[in-house]
């Protein structure tokens, strides 16, 4: 049977996963931040790939982190440089393997949907919470991307001034309390009050950030992925209150939030692409 590589290319690491016979059997991540041109970007891209490749990997998946359309990344925020870059036909050019690539979250709510906590459910919401924002989209069991691949894009959403995901991400917890989101629950596990107050504040924020993807899809079920979504036991209880104040009675009381079943979600997703 042919094996497959996954890769998710975060905000902060691009990590991959060799699956063979549909199990994970090795994995790689590289750091992300000191990538700034398109020729560093592919360097350290294909070096993860020669980590995991062999004769027998057929096929490769990638997520990544911008509206994706036949192959083709759009729009690339922390990398301007690739821009309309074609990822799918450069991995196909080095590798004797067939290469597909979806957005990020997309890859993330296809895992959760067909093997992780919305598995069975077909309308479902993934968000992914971390340097930035991402939601992907299942409609009646189907990836929904849009006529241009930019579905879910919801975290340039203006919001008093300033984009939705500011009000969510890893920068909008370090900023209420000089802490990254592992440390800050940490402390609250210890029954810190500083950080009880600082999730409770998160919470009230993506309460509302999730009232507005309920209204607009209507969805069985959301699942929390990311960084953030580790310290879910903390910021929980603050959700649906936000959620029951903006949403139809009816939808609000239907609707389930959920953790996701696996860390490396986003790359499960790549390899089923």
């Amino acid at each position: 049977m042919a094996k497959i590589i996954g890769i998710d290319v975060g905000g902060s690491h691009i990590s991959a996963g060799l699956f063979d016979k549909n199990r994970l059997v090795e994995q790689k991540s590289v750091p992300f931040g000191k990538i700034n041109t398109k020729k560093q970007f592919f360097r350290e891209l294909f070096l993860l790939i020669d980590a995991l490749y062999d004769k027998k990997v057929k096929k490769i998946g990638i997520g990544f982190p911008a509206p994706v359309a036949n192959g083709r990344v759009m729009e690339v925020q922390n990398i301007p440089s690739l821009n309309k870059t074609n990822i799918k036909s450069a991995v196909q050019r080095k590798y004797k393997a067939k290469c597909k690539v979806e957005n990020d979250a997309n890859c993330f709510v296809i895992a959760e949907q067909k093997l992780g906590a919305a598995k069975g459910k077909k309308n479902v919401v993934g968000i992914t919470l971390g340097t930035g924002l991402g939601c992907g989209i299942m409609i009646n069991g189907k990836l929904y991307s849009g006529s241009t691949g930019a579905a879910g894009e919801i975290s340039k959403i203006p919001v008093d001034g300033h984009k939705l995901e500011e009000f969510v991400n890893m920068r909008f917890v370090r900023r209420i309390s000089g802490k990254d989101p592992l440390e800050l629950a940490e402390m609250a596990g210890k029954r810190s009050k500083t950080a009880k107050n600082a999730w409770q504040r998160y919470g009230k924020n993506l309460g509302i950030c999730l009232a507005f993807v309920i209204d607009s899809f209507d969805p069985e079920i959301i699942v929390l992925g990311g960084k953030i979504s580790k310290a879910f036991p903390y910021f929980r209880k603050e959700l649906m209150p936000q959620i029951r104040k903006h949403c139809f009675r009816n939808t609000a009381n239907k609707v389930k939030i959920v953790k996701a079943k696996y860390d490396n979600s986003p790359i499960i997703g790549a390899a089923l692409l």
